[in-house]
């Protein structure tokens, strides 16, 4: 279940990470896309044109797994977020929450066995107007937050949702993991002896719909957190995931992709 800040002309991690999960979605049973923006407005429509361009490439994916949704399946759990920022102190009903944060709740009492893995690329609103709503959600999810540089002084990002969060794990024993930011790969980073460009103009560009897009976000220099800019695989956003694709999620003590 992710939330991202996707929005038009952001950073271009937000919807590369949304276009690389695509590619990824066959491993994962996709419960929620949520555009958040840490108490803005938000863009739903932005995810939707990812999904119009794995919906491009899915007669072609599906020739190597059979296992990625269809797409109409991924168009049915998009949702937008919140447009004000997260008030612990507001008495929230079912209709002043989001629409994203009511998805969350009704995908999390699902019955099902498995936690409800909750990732956070950019704002939190969402998951604490969920939470303070509907507290009985907490021992059913687990909340994978990337979180900023300094993880314990730094606490820009959303920072009363993000707060809130903090504070239930705290004390009401919500699951909460925060990614703290390591930056992009340097040239060195890339296989084959490829430089960053190099590496997309052999492995991504022209690869389908998906592979098209991505090169265009690669190939310029990316504005990232805190404005930062780096040419190549800016992918901060795709920690959350990465991270359940090496090693044993359950364990955060031993090795992953994405920390």
């Amino acid at each position: 279940f992710a939330f991202t800040d996707i929005e038009p002309g952001g950073e271009t991690d937000d919807s590369l990470a949304m276009a690389f999960f695509m590619l990824m979605s066959n491993l994962f049973d996709v419960e929620g896309l949520v555009a958040s923006k840490d108490g803005t407005t938000t863009f739903p429509e932005q995810i939707e044109t990812i999904v119009d361009l794995y919906e491009t490439d899915y007669p072609n994916l599906i020739t190597y797994d059979r296992n990625y949704p269809v797409p109409e399946e991924l168009r049915r759990v998009i949702r937008g977020g919140s447009p004000t920022v997260f008030d612990p102190n507001q008495a929230l009903t079912l209709e002043t929450i989001s629409p994203g944060a009511r998805l969350l709740i009704e995908q999390a009492h699902q019955d099902d066995t498995r936690p409800l893995n909750v990732w956070l690329w950019g704002g939190a609103t969402e998951v604490a107007q969920a939470i303070q709503f509907d507290p009985t959600i907490i021992p059913k999810i687990r909340v994978y937050m990337n979180g900023s540089p300094d993880l314990y002084n730094d606490t820009n990002i959303d920072p009363e949702a993000r707060d809130f969060l903090f504070s239930q794990a705290q004390t009401n024993g919500l699951y909460f993991a925060e990614f703290r930011d390591q930056g992009n790969p340097d040239d060195t980073a890339y296989p084959f002896g490829l430089s960053a460009v190099g590496f997309t103009e052999q492995f991504i560009d022209g690869r389908g719909a998906l592979g098209t897009f991505a090169a265009t976000k690669l190939k310029v220099p990316a504005t990232g957190f805190f404005g930062k800019k780096a040419k190549g695989l800016d992918f901060s956003d795709g920690v959350t995931y990465l991270y359940f694709l090496r090693g044993d999620y359950n364990n955060p003590l031993v090795s992953h992709w994405g920390g």
